[in-house]
Order: C-alpha cells, then sequence, then structure tokens
C-alpha cells in the first residue's frame, strides 16, 4: 500500500457507518468513518493517529467495506518514479 493510496467507502461500508451492524472495533470504524474518497493513505494515518492505520486500510478492503479509488491520479512522488521507471528502460 502506498502512502498516495486514495479509498472510498462501498455501500457495505457506507452500510456499517449507518446501523453499525458489522461490529467494527473502534479502531477500525474510525478509520472507515475517516475514509472520504479524498484523503489518502498518509493523511488518514495522520488523522486517526494510528501508527497501523495502513494495516486496518487493508483489512477493512479485504472485508469489503473500502475500495481503491478508481478515478484517483497517483501523487507527485508516484508519477515522477513512473515517469523516471519509463525513461530508465527506453
Amino acid at each position: 500500500m502506498n502512502p498516495d493510496d486514495i479509498f472510498c467507502k462501498t455501500a457495505r461500508g457506507q452500510i456499517e457507518i449507518k446501523t453499525r451492524a458489522q461490529g467494527l472495533s473502534m479502531q477500525h470504524r474510525r478509520v472507515l468513518i475517516l475514509v472520504n474518497g479524498s484523503n489518502d493513505v498518509a493523511e488518514l494515518k495522520r488523522l486517526s493517529r494510528y501508527e497501523n492505520a495502513a494495516d486496518i486500510l487493508q483489512s477493512l478492503v479485504a472485508n469489503g467495506f473500502i475500495k481503491s479509488r478508481p478515478d484517483a491520479s497517483p501523487g507527485p512522488a508516484t508519477a515522477a518514479k513512473d515517469y523516471a521507471i519509463s525513461k530508465s528502460s527506453s
């Protein structure tokens, strides 16, 4: 998981926010609430103050509460790295 990855809630995640039916832990619920389709992993970690925020995000993905935002463009660091790789392979 990259620090600039961006996630959004799935329908299941939105239902969980409203109903609390799945019994998520306090940490998982807090991170799920913070996922808004614009905060990247680094920002979610900062906002949640959880060192294990990336692990929580992976768990939320695995359980269908969140997904990668398909239209999220890569951050500048990722774009620069991709450009460097493409230049070196030319």
